[in-house]
């Protein structure tokens, strides 16, 4: 892959880590396509606009991220890529203002339409402990 492809594939996840730290909503889900998806870590899937604004509204009035991209991997062939990163940083549970530093895998599959690369599928957990460090 060359190397302005694995840009365009990492920029709208870069842009979406910079949305979350922004706590900007419409910014966000810019960054999915219609019918995208975020399988978070215990929670319900959220498929498309109106359960992705739900799930980040929610997210939103608890949480307080503050998260540093690390891209793994990057992949593209034809209309369809992915990205497989880990972040690093920290949460801030907004009730509470307890701040944690957390550590996460993530694994974005990209669609491309037009000249756009836009979230199809996002999920991220928790590593292993053996895999912290």
């Amino acid at each position: 892959m060359t190397t302005d492809v694995a840009a365009d594939l990492i920029a709208p996840v870069q842009a979406y880590m910079d949305a979350l730290k922004a706590q900007d909503i419409e910014r966000v889900l810019n960054l999915f396509t219609e019918d995208g998806s975020l399988m978070a870590n215990e929670a319900p899937t959220a498929v498309g606009g109106e359960q992705l604004r739900a799930t980040f509204t929610h997210f939103f009035t608890m949480l307080q991220l503050d998260r540093d991209l690390h891209v793994d991997e990057c992949f593209a062939e034809g209309s369809i890529g992915f990205v497989r990163s880990h972040t690093t940083g920290s949460m801030t549970i907004r009730a509470t203002k307890m701040r944690m530093e957390l550590e996460s895998r993530e694994l974005f599959v990209l669609q491309r339409s037009d000249a756009n690369w836009r979230i199809r599928c996002y999920m991220f957990n928790a590593p292993a402990a053996a895999e912290k460090g």
